[in-house]
C-alpha cells in the first residue's frame, strides 16, 4: 500500500525547507511568490493533504471558513464562491458554505452553526447588515469580513470588498447616451437595497442629469433584481407612448429579462431597444445578441474577502476598511444607437 506523501516530501519536491511549506500552506509569513508557486505545484503533484486535526490541535485553529451567500443559485453569488473556495485552498484552508435565502432567521441559526463548527472566520456575502446581524457577528467571536455589501447603518464597521456600483451605473448611463439615446428606463433593483439598488439608481439618475436628460419617474421600475419581474416591468414600458429606446438594468438577469420581453413583442435588440445590464455573469456572453454589461469582477471580490480574512487571522493590516473594486464596461452587442 503507498503511504501517503508528507510535508518532507513536499519539501524535497519543491527543494526548500520544511519550515518554508509550512508558511505557504499556513499563510503566515513571508515567502516569495516563485517559491509559493513551487511549493504549491509540488502539494499538487504529490497529492499531499495535511492532517487536518493535527493542524487544528497545534494551531488552535479549524483551518475553515464559514461562507453566506444569499442564493446559490444565483450566478452572481456562485462565481462569488467560487474565488473564495480557490484563495482558500491555496492557504491551505477549506469554505463551509450556507445559503441564507435572505433571510435573517436562517442567517442567525447558520452564524450559530459555524459557531458550533468553529470556524475561524466569516465571509458574509447575504444583504444588508441588521443589528440583529451585528450582535450574532459578534457571539460568533471569529473575524468576520463582508463581500459584496457593507455596513451602511449603526454598528462597528466591518472589513469589506466591494464594486463602485454607483460609478458602475454612471459608465452603463453614459454609454447609452454617447449612442444618442434620450428615452431611457431604468430597471433598478431595490431602493430599499442601499449597497446595489439605491447606488445604482442614483449613478444612472446623475449621469443622465449631467447629460441634461430627464428621466420620467414612468421609466424607473423597481423590479427586486428578478429576471420575472424585469420581464413584466419591460413589457409594461413598452407599450408607453413614447416608448423607451434603451433600458439599463441593475443585474444581468434584469437585463436578459428585459431582452426576452422585447423578443416576445417583436422588438430586436439592439436595433429597436438597447438594453444594458450589470454584473458580467457568464451567460452574459453567451445569449444572443451578447449583453452589453457593467463588469464586476465576483471571482476577484471573493478571492480578496478569503484575503482580507487571513491578513486578519495572522494579526495583520488588511489596509483600508473597505477596499473599492473599480467596475468596468464591456460593450457587446445588445446596445446600439436609437431608431431612427
Amino acid at each position: 500500500m503507498q503511504r501517503e506523501p508528507t510535508i518532507h516530501d513536499v519539501a524535497r519536491r519543491a527543494g526548500v525547507s520544511v519550515a518554508t511549506v509550512s508558511r505557504v500552506l499556513n499563510g503566515r509569513g513571508p515567502v516569495a511568490e516563485a517559491t509559493r508557486a513551487r511549493v504549491l505545484a509540488a502539494v499538487a503533484e504529490l497529492g499531499y493533504r495535511p492532517n487536518a486535526v493535527a493542524r487544528s490541535l497545534v494551531r488552535r485553529r479549524s483551518c475553515t471558513v464559514g461562507v453566506l451567500v444569499p442564493d446559490i443559485a444565483n450566478p452572481f453569488a456562485a462565481e462569488l464562491v467560487r474565488g473564495m473556495e480557490a484563495e482558500a485552498a491555496a492557504h491551505g484552508y477549506h469554505i463551509v458554505l450556507a445559503c441564507s435565502e435572505l433571510s435573517t432567521t436562517q442567517e442567525i441559526r447558520y452564524i450559530g452553526l459555524f459557531r458550533e463548527r468553529q470556524v475561524d472566520g466569516l465571509i458574509y456575502t447575504s444583504g444588508t447588515i441588521t443589528p440583529e446581524l451585528q450582535e450574532a457577528f459578534a457571539e460568533l467571536g471569529r473575524p468576520v469580513v463582508l463581500a459584496a455589501t457593507t455596513v451602511t447603518g449603526p454598528g462597528p464597521a466591518l472589513p469589506a470588498v466591494l464594486v463602485d456600483s454607483y460609478a458602475g451605473a454612471r459608465l452603463a448611463m453614459e454609454h447609452v447616451l454617447s449612442l444618442g439615446h434620450r428615452r431611457v428606463a431604468c430597471l433598478i433593483g431595490s431602493l430599499q437595497d442601499p449597497i446595489a439598488g439605491l447606488p445604482r439608481w442614483q449613478g444612472y439618475r446623475d449621469a443622465a442629469a449631467a447629460r441634461g436628460v430627464e428621466i420620467p419617474p414612468e421609466y424607473v421600475v423597481d423590479t427586486g433584481f428578478r429576471l420575472e419581474a424585469a420581464y413584466e416591468a419591460t413589457a409594461r414600458l413598452l407599450q408607453l407612448r413614447p416608448r423607451p429606446t434603451a433600458v439599463v438594468a441593475a443585474s444581468d438577469l434584469m437585463a436578459i429579462g428585459a431582452m426576452g420581453a422585447a423578443a416576445d413583442r417583436g422588438l430586436r435588440v439592439p436595433e429597436d431597444l438597447t438594453v444594458v445590464g450589470f454584473d458580467n455573469i457568464r451567460i452574459a456572453a453567451a445569449v444572443r445578441p451578447a449583453l452589453t454589461t457593467v463588469a464586476q469582477p465576483m471571482h476577484e471580490i471573493g478571492a480578496r474577502a478569503i484575503s482580507r480574512l487571513l491578513q486578519v487571522l495572522a494579526g495583520e493590516q488588511p489596509g483600508p476598511l473597505v477596499e473599492w473594486i473599480a467596475p468596468r464596461l464591456i460593450v457587446r452587442g445588445s446596445s446600439g444607437p436609437p431608431p431612427a
